[in-house]
């Protein structure tokens, strides 16, 4: 019998996704002890994707939450480390939001107004 449950398992998983520390698929397989086809069904079962996928959506959260926090204007400072560049991080926004960054922002301050 394995030493973790499955929901123990998911929540180590879990945490490995949401942790900037780890930026990537094999650090996270190293980290909990898993190969690489494994973590992708566990990830697929608990969470509904992949675990790169899931790495890239928290990166771009955690960007967004730094920029609704402080002003856009000095993006730099606020994305995410792990981003190549400017391109890299639109490049995810209009993924996930359908629309840059700066017109998402400009939304929400209106809606907020």
């Amino acid at each position: 019998m394995s030493v973790y449950s499955t929901d123990n398992q998911d929540a180590l998983v879990w945490h490995c996704l949401t942790n900037p520390d780890f930026t990537s698929v094999t650090e996270i397989c190293d980290a909990v002890a898993m190969s690489h086809p494994r973590l992708l069904r566990l990830c697929q079962r608990a969470f509904g994707t992949t675990p790169k996928k899931l790495l890239r959506q928290h990166r771009f959260e955690r960007s967004m939450a730094q920029l609704r926090s402080q002003s856009y204007r000095d993006w730099r400072r606020c994305i995410d480390p792990q981003y190549v560049d400017q391109s890299h991080f639109i490049r995810d926004a209009h993924h996930f939001l359908g629309m840059s960054p700066g017109r998402y922002l400009a939304q929400c301050d209106a809606a907020a107004a």
